[in-house]
């Protein structure tokens, strides 16, 4: 999730921007990545501090990026379960899964 956060920062900010952030969240403002996930209204209030009117175009771009990732790990929980069961050996009845 953090991944996507610092993702989404640096569509908008450039490379490496969001790493940048990220440890200024933790040595100004002494937000640790447990917090931001925790609770973050309070990681969206830093970030308008910080970046005033750029903050908005920042937090929905790693918005879209979380998103992107939830959507993605859904699909995935469940396609994986139909490819699974879907390679029962069909004499045996034993399932042979795909890796």
């Amino acid at each position: 999730m953090l991944d996507a956060i610092v993702d989404g920062i640096e569509d908008v900010m450039g490379k490496d921007s969001g790493r940048l952030i990220m440890q200024t969240m933790k040595t100004v403002y002494k937000i640790n990545e447990e917090a931001i996930l925790s609770n973050p209204s309070l990681f969206q209030e830093k970030m308008q501090k910080m970046l005033g009117s750029t903050s908005k175009m920042v937090l929905d771009s790693a918005s879209k990026k979380i998103k992107e990732i939830v959507l993605l790990a859904g699909i995935i929980a469940v396609i994986h379960p139909c490819i699974f069961f879907n390679n029962a050996i069909p004499e045996t009845g034993i399932i042979s899964p795909v890796l």
